[in-house]
């Protein structure tokens, strides 16, 4: 089966010596319409949030237009 959304983990040293990891979310142009929903769904829930130490934080999106969004 072919995956429409690709994950990419990647993790930094800080000056602080914490590690700060970063995580990509890639969507393919022809995913399932469920798929896209979920994510923007995902994505809306996320923008919610409260900062938290152990939840990740949403720096931005990049939506249909292809236009990059600060959240």
């Amino acid at each position: 089966q072919h995956q429409s959304i690709s994950f990419i983990g990647l993790a930094f040293p800080s000056c602080r010596g914490i590690k700060t990891f970063l995580f990509i979310v890639f969507i393919e142009a022809n995913a399932r319409e469920s798929d896209k929903r979920d994510l923007k769904s995902e994505l809306e829930l996320m923008k919610t949030l409260k900062p938290h130490p152990h939840v990740i934080k949403l720096l931005g999106c990049v939506t249909e237009s292809g236009k990059w969004t600060s959240c």
